[in-house]
């Protein structure tokens, strides 16, 4: 039977493994799961986590932006990728607008393309936040096809590279 996230027995693939969402993501599969969590430890939310000794946890430090690091620490036997590595946070994004996009777009596409590599790859999900509705944003679909930000803006950078 399978837990109650519906994923068990696999071997999971999280980018950004370090950080808020993947270090939750983490700690909700890793009991059913082997789980390697890829990331260059920006912002370190396992620093402190009990996910540091969980025996199904393997850490691999890396840069989304370096694509044979990445491809290489994706190993054959991984058939679930869950991309939340980015660049995120209004202040970063506007101080670093260029770095964003190079990150985001770059390092995604790094990402997918390691990822078409594996050959028992079931899924890949891509995480992205509410910030690429903008900030007018309210009871909007994931399926809008319209943006809902000024694109040239610079704080809306991040919203642009998760587009």
């Amino acid at each position: 039977m399978a837990n109650k996230y519906g994923v068990e027995g696999s071997h999971l693939f999280i980018t950004g493994g370090a950080g808020f969402i993947g270090t939750t993501l983490a700690s909700m599969l890793a009991d059913d799961n082997r789980v390697t969590l890829y990331d260059n430890l920006h912002n370190n939310a396992l620093e402190h986590s009990p996910l540091r000794d969980h025996p199904n946890i393997n850490f691999v430090k890396g840069d989304i932006l370096d694509a044979a690091s990445l491809a290489g620490a994706m190993t054959k036997d991984v058939d679930r990728v869950i991309h939340c590595a980015a660049i995120a946070g209004v202040d970063t994004v506007v101080n670093a607008p260029l770095k964003t996009l190079e990150v985001n777009i770059q390092g995604t596409f790094n990402v997918f393309a390691a990822a078409n590599t594996l050959p028992n790859l079931k899924r890949i999900v891509d995480f992205s936040t509410s910030e690429v509705f903008g900030q007018h944003a309210y009871n909007v679909s994931e399926f809008e096809i319209s943006p809902t930000v000024t694109i040239g803006e610079g704080r809306w950078t991040y919203a642009v590279s998760k587009l």
